[in-house]
């Protein structure tokens, strides 16, 4: 659980851009950047307006997609 602030951490990325998308469990889009990156990615995200509650993160790095869950208190 956070506060609507958190890091994402990556290294050995495949692409020079990185999409960071946040979606709410109904799957409205809450949050949408794309970042350039190298070959470490360290980015803090502040989601300082949203309600508390479940939401879904979705990183992308080329072909590469993770999903996680996260949770905003």
């Amino acid at each position: 659980p956070n506060n609507g602030s958190f890091n994402i951490k990556m290294s050995n990325l495949i692409s020079d851009k990185v999409g960071v998308s946040v979606y709410d469990l109904r799957g409205r889009l809450i949050f949408n950047k794309d970042y350039k990156a190298l070959s470490n990615f360290n980015q803090n995200i502040q989601l300082d307006a949203i309600q508390s509650g479940v939401y879904l993160l979705n990183v992308v790095d080329g072909d590469r997609k993770e999903t996680k869950r996260i949770v905003i208190q």
